[in-house]
């Protein structure tokens, strides 16, 4: 009984880790700390390498998933994306809390 063992037994934390930081890297576009640009962005430049205090329009168009790549350019992209991951941390947490109270009601209600 080594640390295969105990790394057998957790196989299925493991890909649930792992997926989990798969969905998470999806909603934020980013993989590794690099930004991804899966769908392309639905705001436009006038030049090709934004500049500093360029402004981009808007194509009328919603990102189909995650976060618009447009964000990574951006001068306030720290504080959005701190303040949406904040968010999504509270929305997650109360979303698993209330998953493991509806899984608790369902084992007392099964073994009573």
């Amino acid at each position: 009984g080594g640390i295969l063992d105990d790394l057998r037994r957790a196989k299925y934390l493991i890909v649930l880790m792992g997926a989990s930081a798969v969905y998470c890297g999806l909603i934020y576009n980013d993989f590794f700390s690099l930004a991804l640009n899966i769908f392309g962005s639905d705001y436009s430049f006038s030049s090709d390498t934004p500049e500093g205090g360029e402004v981009a329009v808007w194509d009328g168009k919603v990102y189909p998933f995650g976060v618009d790549p447009v964000w990574h350019v951006a001068d306030n992209e720290l504080l959005f994306m701190n303040s949406l991951k904040m968010k999504m941390s509270v929305v997650m947490g109360i979303i698993q809390m209330l998953f493991g109270v509806f899984l608790g009601g369902l084992n007392e209600w099964y073994f009573s």
